[in-house]
């Protein structure tokens, strides 16, 4: 089934309630500005600021590249599983922002870029370049936790650490060790998350 598209205009304070997940989200940072909802299949949300603005292959592959060169990144953590993390999150849209208010290409919440990056949230989180290079840090955040905290993490076949990885990126790592990280434990949204990253 393709996505559909439906037209709003927000206004700031505006609660926002189609199709929803079953909660009403308020957007208080978005301003007054003609967005897109992409409704996908599953009624998951991505909210767009101001008109859709898709990024090439080429430049995520040059971001990509360049965040590469710049930090210490482990096998396990591929280019290609960046690329796919991408697609699952924002499907390529620069000023993708989700009901929870993560934004960018990967779709990082304030308190996951605090956690690695010192430039300002609202102020940068929409770059490109940036986002791809604070997502791929939080990702280092992550593998770091796991390493500390997994049962065996040196262990696993580079795949299983990135199943492991995909989950916590999704569903929160907190919420991934209280559930024994046991995936099949995560909600049901998190456990498509993996899926598509994983598989496609």
């Amino acid at each position: 089934m393709k996505a559909k598209y439906l037209i709003k205009l927000v206004i700031l304070g505006t609660i926002i309630d189609s199709f929803s997940l079953g909660t009403e989200k308020s957007f208080s940072k978005i301003d007054e500005t003609p967005i897109i909802q992409k409704i996908t299949p599953d009624l998951e949300k991505i909210i767009l600021q101001g008109q859709p603005k898709i990024e090439t292959k080429e430049n995520i592959n040059s971001y990509i590249n360049e965040t590469y060169k710049n930090l210490q990144i482990p096998d396990h953590i591929t280019k290609k599983f960046i690329k796919k993390v991408i697609n699952a999150e924002s499907d390529k849209y620069i000023n993708a922002i989700s009901p929870i208010g993560a934004r960018g290409l990967m779709q990082l919440t304030q308190v996951a870029w605090n956690q690695v990056e010192k430039e300002d949230y609202y102020t940068h989180s929409f770059n490109p370049q940036l986002n791809i290079e604070v997502g791929i840090k939080y990702l280092l955040h992550l593998d770091k936790y796991l390493e500390n905290n997994y049962p065996g993490w040196n262990s696993l076949p580079a795949n299983e650490k990135r199943r492991l990885m995909s989950a916590a990126y999704n569903g929160g790592i907190g919420r991934l060790e209280k559930r024994k990280w046991e995936i099949e434990n995560m909600p049901k949204e998190t456990q498509r998350y993996v899926k598509d990253v994983y598989t496609n």
